[in-house]
């Protein structure tokens, strides 16, 4: 090769090196199973991956949710409203009366049935007897045991005496369920509770089978929905719950006794029960606007990434890493998040160095 040529090629090497290297680099790069892209760039705004305690305030509505709530009802006949013994708010005991009906003929209807039981009953007895003196009678004249008559005699009084329970079976059935129905003139409180709300009735008011007449609930909280991942309160926290007007609201304080359905990559979505304490249950009961505020994510030395460095496809985190100067596509699994920092649950070490917005 001449002089000239022997220049020629190495000036087109040093001018093609830099580019054959960045090359190199890129699918060197490429070629990690955790990066989905690499490439070269420079300026980058960047922080490390760190350990931090994560801290966030947050405030939610709550809406009032009752683990047991019934609404009593009258499920038997029409009857006719006399009074009504409680008010709404009121705390209630297991067996209390709470209003009190009348029918017509209840009572005579319940009489009546009694005599007819009695009736049906010495009826029996005399039928019984009487059977008792004919099979007393063959015996008497010496007929035997498997003779016609007394074979006769016995289906008869077999006959007899089912019917007999068949008919005092139906008639106390019948009884049982009228009595049942009488007494249901009062209704009572099924556990003990309070009175959230009440069916206003005038005196002689109409009554229909199954009409709501009292709502009775037990065991009040406060629920909250949040659908974000920043609230994942945890059970036993005390929290601060403010209600009452905007300009001069009133406070308590709560606990959370239950968290349902916690943090989830698929659907970061929760439910939070909590309880007031030392709060009369009358003031609970006529609690408006209520809000909760308590410490969302309490977190301590945990490792985290900025949430300036995080970008989401396909429902999944990412970041770019730095590297060399080669920045990289690496996926990651997040954690519980404020508003400044993500936690990492895999896929990031501490140092890492990640570019940010």
């Amino acid at each position: 090769m001449s002089k000239p040529s022997r220049l020629a090629a190495a000036l087109l090497l040093a001018v093609l090196l830099p580019g054959l290297l960045s090359a190199a680099g890129f699918l060197r790069a490429q070629g990690e199973a955790v990066d989905d892209a690499s490439f070269i760039e420079g300026n980058f705004n960047t922080e490390r991956v760190e350990y931090r305690d994560i801290r966030d305030q947050a405030t939610a509505s709550l809406r009032p949710v009752y683990p047991r709530q019934e609404w009593l009802t009258f499920p038997y006949q029409n009857a006719w409203h006399q009074e009504t013994l409680v008010n709404a708010g009121e705390r209630v005991e297991a067996g209390q009366v709470l209003m009190r009906f009348s029918r017509d003929n209840d009572e005579a209807r319940l009489r009546s049935l009694e005599y007819r039981i009695e009736d049906h009953r010495e009826a029996w007895s005399l039928q019984s007897a009487q059977l008792e003196h004919r099979r007393q009678e063959l015996v008497e004249r010496g007929e035997p045991g498997d003779s016609p008559a007394r074979r006769s005699l016995e289906l008869e009084s077999r006959r007899a005496t089912a019917r007999y329970e068949r008919e005092a079976f139906e008639l106390g059935r019948e009884l049982e369920l009228l009595r049942e129905d009488y007494e249901t003139t009062e209704l009572v409180a099924p556990f003990a509770g309070v009175v959230n709300q009440l069916t206003r009735l005038n005196e002689n008011a109409l009554i229909e089978p199954w009409q709501g007449l009292v709502e009775l609930r037990v065991d009040r909280g406060l629920l909250w929905t949040f659908e974000d991942s920043r609230g994942q309160f945890r059970y036993g926290q005390r929290v601060l719950v403010t209600y009452g007007p905007p300009r001069a609201p009133e406070e308590a304080e709560g606990e959370v006794a239950c968290v349902g359905s916690m943090l989830e990559l698929a659907q970061p979505t929760a439910n939070v029960l909590v309880r007031l304490i030392d709060v009369d249950p009358e003031v609970e009961a006529r609690m408006t606007n209520v809000r909760l505020e308590g410490t969302s994510a309490e977190l301590l030395h945990v490792l985290t990434v900025s949430r300036r460095a995080v970008y989401s496809q396909s429902g999944k985190s990412f970041v770019y890493l730095l590297e060399d100067g080669i920045m990289k596509k690496r996926f990651f699994i997040g954690g519980v998040e404020n508003l400044d920092y993500v936690q990492v649950v895999s896929g990031l070490r501490e140092g890492d160095v990640v570019v940010v917005r």
